[in-house]
C-alpha cells in the first residue's frame, strides 16, 4: 500500500469507529444521493438530507438506500423550524432580520437550515457547496454562530498523493 492508502485507511477507520451525523443541504441532488449511498454502504456516517420528503424518498428508492440509515429533514414540515427561527432572529436581529424573514430563510434556504442544525448540535457536520458558489454556501455558517470564540474561519483542503500529503488552508473568508 502507498502512503495515500495508509492515510485514507486511518481516516476511514476513525469515521467507522464513531459515525457522525453529516448534513447535506443539497439532499435533492442525485450526486448527493450517490454520496449518501456510499457513506451508508461503508458505515462512515449517518447522512441527514435536507429537502422535500417526496423527492428525497424517490431518490432513496432509486439509489437503493436503506431508509432506516438516512434521516430526512423537510423544511416545510420540520417541527423544530419555528424554534430555530426564534434563535436565528435573536442572533441576527441587529442585522435587521424580521421574524417572518427568519422563518422564510429556514424554509427556503437549505444552507441556513443546515447552519442552524449544526448550531443546535442536531448534526455533527455539514457537507455543502456541490451546487453553489463557495461564498453562498459558506455565508450562512459565518452568520449563524453564537460562539464568540469561533469567529475566525479557515478552510483546509487535504490532497493525498501517492507518496505524500499536502494541506492547503484558505483563510480569505475572514
Amino acid at each position: 500500500l502507498g502512503y495515500s492508502h495508509v492515510i485514507m485507511r486511518q481516516l476511514i477507520n476513525k469515521a467507522k469507529s464513531n459515525p457522525q451525523r453529516i448534513c447535506f443541504p443539497e439532499g435533492k441532488s442525485p450526486l448527493i444521493a450517490a454520496a449518501a449511498k456510499a457513506i451508508i454502504d461503508e458505515d462512515l456516517a449517518i447522512p441527514v438530507l435536507i429537502g422535500d420528503t417526496t423527492i428525497l424518498n424517490n431518490l432513496i428508492e432509486e439509489y437503493k438506500i436503506d431508509p432506516g440509515k438516512v434521516e430526512i429533514i423537510d423544511p416545510a414540515i420540520c417541527p423544530e423550524l419555528e424554534n430555530m427561527a426564534g434563535q436565528l432572529l435573536e442572533m441576527r436581529q441587529r442585522d435587521g432580520i424580521l421574524p417572518e424573514e427568519a422563518v422564510h430563510l429556514l424554509r427556503t434556504r437549505a444552507y441556513h437550515l443546515a447552519a442552524m442544525l449544526l448550531e443546535n448540535k442536531r448534526v455533527d457536520g455539514v457537507v455543502a457547496g456541490a451546487h453553489a458558489h463557495y461564498p453562498d454556501a459558506l455565508r450562512p455558517f459565518l452568520q449563524i454562530n453564537s460562539n464568540p470564540s469561533q469567529k475566525i474561519v479557515a478552510g483546509v483542503y487535504l490532497m493525498i498523493f501517492k507518496d505524500h500529503v499536502k494541506f492547503f488552508a484558505d483563510t480569505t473568508v475572514n
